[in-house]
């Protein structure tokens, strides 16, 4: 089981999993929900929107790619949480910015 906590991006936080598709052998889809709070891991947080992937990949790192490449479009949608995004912590890095349709 992959999964991977990363944020903040824009206020919010990214939990994404990698979920193994069994019926199709090694093939794995991405989830990922998106929350106002830091979660300890994508099982354990309260989320404000959650999706899944379009695309089954090969391995788990490029479902967790996808599935936080979906996520930067959503928060790309939503408005800053600018208690959030004022904090000491400032935008992860590992998170795909380029994907946001939005000036940050």
């Amino acid at each position: 089981m992959s999964e991977r906590v990363s944020g903040p991006l824009r206020g919010y936080y990214v939990a994404a999993y990698a979920c193994p598709m069994g019926e199709l052998g090694n093939q794995y889809l991405g989830y990922y929900k998106l929350c106002s709070d830091e979660p300890s891991s994508y099982w354990d947080c309260d989320c404000l929107v959650k999706g899944c992937a379009d695309e089954i990949c090969s391995t788990p790192e490029a479902a967790l790619e996808s599935a936080f490449r979906l996520a930067a479009d959503q928060v790309g949608n939503l408005p800053y949480l600018p208690t959030r995004y004022r904090s000491r912590r400032q935008d992860d890095p590992t998170l795909p910015l380029e994907a946001l349709h939005v000036q940050p």
